[in-house]
């Protein structure tokens, strides 16, 4: 536990990106590992000057209730039928725009997140 720092998410926003600060204490070597949000560490870590390896945790949780992936979602107002079927239309008709958004930023995704059906049931 002596060798553990922390790094706050929301840091000083005079400065740009203040997330990256701890990408930016591995790739200095003021840290050996970090971890991170997905999306910051794959964004920032793929984007940094010096050559650095980012690798998704595999686990799913550590322990009951402890989740460590998550799928991104969209939600519309409870009763908001056609709203609904129409965002779920429009992101199946562009899940290869989004995909390759998400691929160019680094964000990594779960594996069954590309499988899975984008026009399922409503309920």
């Amino acid at each position: 536990m002596n060798n553990i720092s922390g790094y706050p998410i929301y840091g000083d926003y005079s400065k740009p990106n203040p997330p990256a600060r701890l990408v930016e204490a591995v790739a200095d070597g003021a840290v050996d590992v970090a971890i991170l949000w997905g999306p910051f560490g794959g964004y920032f870590g793929s984007r940094h000057r010096v050559p650095l390896r980012v690798t998704p945790i595999s686990a799913e949780s550590d322990g009951p209730g402890l989740p460590f992936a998550f799928e991104i979602s969209a939600g519309v107002r409870k009763g908001e039928r056609a709203l609904l079927r129409e965002v779920q239309i429009a992101l199946g008709r562009r899940q290869q725009e989004i995909d390759h958004i998400l691929e160019d930023y680094g964000i990594p995704l779960k594996p069954q997140s590309r499988q899975r059906d984008q026009h399922a049931a409503l309920p």
